[in-house]
């Protein structure tokens, strides 16, 4: 590369330095905003699209809202900022964690969580969109989002479940 446009290359971290994970000061309480935040911006995103080709941006902003709220969860009971790394983005796996950690979520909730995670949602919504799921007479069921309302009411019983267990140790939520 001519002159200053030369990168330095980077130099692995010594063993006097320790890789800080992303988002690993945040308290539960700190998560659980995020999450508050990530739902809003789903809500803000379905009210002031013009001309939607897609629901596809704020169902990724309500998909990675529940995510969020899961996390908020686990870090209340102890999981460490590594171990929900972990998880990476898989939705089922921390429902599990949390569920037998104590969560109890409506039935409902709980099936579309399940479901979101077993279908690829959160990977779909970023990367695949097919325009035949829009007509409600094509055959592909499976293929063919389900309703955004489902998701906007998972993520809010999600959200009271956890606020109410924050709320529960003298956390404002």
């Amino acid at each position: 590369m001519p002159g200053n446009l030369q990168k330095t290359p980077r130099r692995p971290p010594t063993s006097s330095q320790s890789k800080v994970l992303p988002g690993a000061g945040l308290t539960p309480y700190g998560i659980y905003l995020l999450g508050r935040s990530f739902e809003d911006a789903g809500n803000a995103v379905m009210l002031h699209q013009k001309r939607p080709f897609s629901d596809h941006p704020a169902r990724l902003l309500f998909l990675h809202a529940i995510e969020t709220f899961l996390r908020a969860y686990l870090r209340l009971h102890g999981v460490e900022p590594a171990e929900l790394r972990a998880y990476m983005h898989d939705t089922q796996k921390m429902l599990i964690a949390a569920t037998a950690k104590g969560l109890v979520l409506d039935p409902r909730t709980v099936k579309y969580v399940a479901a979101t995670s077993d279908e690829g949602d959160y990977v779909r919504v970023r990367y695949d969109y097919d325009l035949r799921s829009l007509s409600d007479t094509w055959p592909d069921v499976s293929a063919r989002p389900r309703r955004i309302n489902h998701l906007v009411s998972a993520v809010a019983g999600l959200r009271v479940a956890v606020r109410d267990v924050l709320r529960a140790t003298g956390i404002e939520a």
